[in-house]
């Protein structure tokens, strides 16, 4: 293993540039797909760094692939750097993708030292579009043995509880009329929606309590003084397996026909991308990590409960779980000091300035000892053995 020190001067080699990409990403906020700046400037620091970059890749035009060093073993990291719409980068995918370029480009330098390759994979839209299943079904974990992703959040957890999550649209089709003269001859699509939200109102009073749905009203057409004839909702549903995943979802797509029915209108149910997996951390992974966390002066929770699930200490769902049904993942959340929550614009404030600065340098300093002790059951080569000594 390397030492800290050494791991130290490899990350500040490139801290100052990881933050200006941090600092470049938050003022320049891209929604899922749409991440071209994002993605444009992290590849041109990626090749500033030495490193030989495929972009676009895998027919998606905001994601890159880039490799490094030898070994039969090769680990993934996961750049995300898609924004929230409204609220920016209030899930501090800023702070991903400066995390990620610090870590590699440190990895880089050590090249064929470590006795591993690094594959960096930038992956579009993890907040809405299930980026990193799209490369999945391209090939893009071929090869790969170990993937790793890091997040921000308020509170430091080794093992949060990542649940199964899938979307989709619901649109409504009625029939407009005169409200006032003739409101008889209509069939109102707002109507319909109505009931679909009431009925998924009450149907909560059944969900356990690692079920979760989400609506947002998309939009009505017309005018006020003319009955509804359009009407789309857009539904997010979640549960801690792909089984109950499926059995929620039916529930609450019931729940939209049942307005259809009420309002005696048509309804289109459409998914919106696909599936989020529930996660299945690796706990050998994360006992790696936690210990090569320790050294970069991250402390995870030591009662935090060691479970492939998750530790349920946060619920959240990611494209990563579907990484984690291909090869052995884990996902770690650290801390950054804020009492905002992810999707807050105040946790998009947060991921600014010296606290950022502080949650990148420790995080890139703990991939960087992690990949070092990935890589500890090959003997070191003198030149390995020179620079530890350093």
């Amino acid at each position: 293993m390397i030492e800290v020190s050494v791991a130290e001067r490899l990350v500040d080699r490139y801290l100052a540039t990881g933050c200006e990409v941090s600092d470049f990403l938050h003022q320049t906020p891209e929604i899922g797909f749409e991440e071209v700046l994002s993605s444009a400037r992290i590849v041109e620091e990626l090749r500033a760094g030495g490193a030989v970059v495929s972009s676009p890749e895998w027919g998606l035009p905001t994601a890159f692939l880039t490799e490094t060093g030898s070994g039969s073993r090769c680990i993934a990291l996961f750049s995300e750097f898609d924004a929230l719409p409204d609220v920016g980068h209030a899930c501090g995918h800023n702070l991903i993708a400066a995390w990620s370029l610090v870590s590699y480009l440190a990895l880089h330098d050590l090249g064929d030292e470590l006795g591993i390759r690094v594959r960096l994979i930038g992956s579009p839209a993890e907040e809405s579009g299930a980026g990193k299943q799209l490369i999945i079904d391209r090939g893009g974990l071929e090869g790969v043995d170990h993937a790793v992703m890091v997040h921000p959040a308020p509170h430091t957890v080794l093992l949060p509880n990542i649940l199964a999550m899938s979307r989709f649209h619901a649109s409504y089709g009625g029939v407009e009329a005169h409200a006032a003269a003739f409101p008889w001859h209509g069939r109102n699509a707002g109507d319909a929606a109505t009931v679909a939200h009431v009925a998924i109102g009450l149907l909560r009073q059944q969900l356990t309590p690692d079920d979760r749905v989400h609506t947002l009203h998309q939009g009505e057409s017309g005018a006020v003084n003319v009955i509804t004839d359009r009407a789309v909702m857009e539904c997010m549903v979640r549960s801690h397996e792909d089984q109950s995943l499926a059995q929620l979802k039916e529930r609450v797509q019931n729940c939209f026909r049942a307005g259809a029915l009420a309002a005696e209108t048509t309804l289109e149910l459409a998914d919106a991308a696909p599936d989020y997996g529930a996660m299945r951390h690796d706990l050998s992974l994360a006992a790696t990590f936690r210990e090569a966390a320790r050294e970069a002066g991250i402390s995870f929770p030591e009662n935090e409960n060691m479970l492939a699930g998750g530790s349920g200490l946060v619920k959240i769902s990611t494209d990563m779980g579907n990484v984690s049904r291909q090869v052995p993942a884990i996902h770690p959340m650290v801390g950054i000091p804020t009492s905002a929550v992810n999707h807050q614009r105040a946790f998009a404030d947060a991921c600014t300035g010296i606290q950022a600065e502080n949650w990148i340098r420790r995080t890139a300093l703990a991939t960087v000892l992690f990949a070092s002790r990935l890589a500890n059951d090959r003997p070191s080569s003198p030149t390995a053995q020179k620079r530890a000594s350093m």
